[in-house]
C-alpha cells in the first residue's frame, strides 16, 4: 500500500504510510498530505505508542478515559 485516499485518521493508527484528505471538485482546493514517519518522527513515539494514544484520547467507538483530557 502506498497511500490511503479518506477522512479517517484512524488509517494512520492501522499503519497507513500516506493518507490523503480533503479531495473535492473546487478549483482552488489543495489535498493535505499525512506522512506516518513524518508524524512519528515529530511526536517523538512509535507506532505502538501512537496507538496507545490514539486509545486514551477516544475513538469512533469508545469515549476518552476518565480524567485525560486533550488540550488543542
Amino acid at each position: 500500500m502506498d497511500a490511503v485516499a479518506t477522512e479517517d485518521l484512524d488509517c494512520l493508527a492501522f499503519g497507513a504510510p500516506l493518507l490523503l484528505r480533503k479531495f473535492n471538485m473546487k478549483k482552488d482546493s489543495t489535498v493535505e498530505e499525512l506522512n506516518l514517519k513524518v508524524i512519528l518522527k515529530d511526536l517523538l513515539l512509535n507506532k505502538k505508542q501512537l496507538v496507545d494514544l490514539c486509545i486514551l484520547m477516544g475513538c469512533d467507538y469508545t469515549d476518552n478515559i476518565k480524567g485525560i483530557l486533550i488540550i488543542t
